[in-house]
């Protein structure tokens, strides 16, 4: 078997090492990384070797994810990644773009619809997570149809059992990712994902769901029905 070539493994060391200490980790965590506590990361972050080189990361493709289609240049170095969770195996970064900048661009990309004439900034009005505080991360089941774990659970049912819905925005940039990989779409056989994590000046929940077109409509926080499921997100 060939040697390794050690200018080789010491640049992947010191490569590794600078991804490493970006993450902000604890000591606490470092320690369980170090002695295999943590399996997911290395799949999280896909560490791998090849040609001498680290594969691109998760982290790194987002990056050049909002490149292409947003012409922006996010440092993602800071973001915290929440701890993975078992089936949440897609991760999302979530950077300083406002609703109705998403908006734009998939219109550029494939016919749009909402259920308002007024920009979606302007009506939706409350989210669980927003970017005042800066880039933040989370995991989500990377499933083309919304989960099927909440099948006619409502916004108000969710909150009763603790768990975390995707925002409107949230939402947005899952399916405009999507497409950017497989040029298909989320949410395209029937199913509606309920953006349960946002609410408009009402007190509605908007919804999104791919029927000719990408569709952004409304309805009650304890509007339930087979076909209406939230996506549960993992959040730090």
């Amino acid at each position: 078997m060939e040697k390794a070539n050690y200018d080789t493994v010491f640049s992947f060391a010191s490569n590794l090492a600078t991804r490493i200490n970006s993450l902000g980790l604890s000591q606490e965590r470092l320690d369980g990384i170090k002695r295999g506590a943590y399996p997911e990361f290395w799949t999280t972050f896909d560490t791998l070797m090849c040609g001498g080189q680290v594969v691109i990361t998760d982290v790194e493709r987002w990056q050049g994810f909002y490149k292409k289609f947003f012409n922006r240049d996010f440092d993602f170095s800071g973001v915290q990644i929440p701890e993975r969770v078992e089936d949440f195996n897609r991760l999302i970064i979530i950077p300083g773009l406002s609703l109705e900048e998403v908006w734009t661009v998939h219109k550029r990309h494939f016919f749009c619809e909402k259920y308002t004439c007024s920009k979606l900034d302007d009506t939706i009005v409350y989210n669980d997570r927003n970017v005042a505080g800066g880039a933040y991360a989370i995991w989500v089941r990377d499933r083309v149809e919304a989960d099927k774990e909440t099948q006619g659970l409502s916004e108000d049912n969710l909150a009763r059992q603790g768990l975390k819905g995707i925002t409107l925005l949230e939402r947005l940039i899952f399916g405009l990712k999507y497409f950017s990989e497989t040029k298909k779409h989320l949410d395209q056989n029937g199913i509606v994902t309920v953006c349960s994590g946002s609410r408009d000046q009402d007190g509605y929940v908007p919804d999104v769901r791919w029927d000719d077109g990408e569709r952004v409509y409304i309805n009650g926080s304890g509007c339930r029905h087979v076909y209406m499921r939230p996506r549960v997100v993992i959040t730090v």
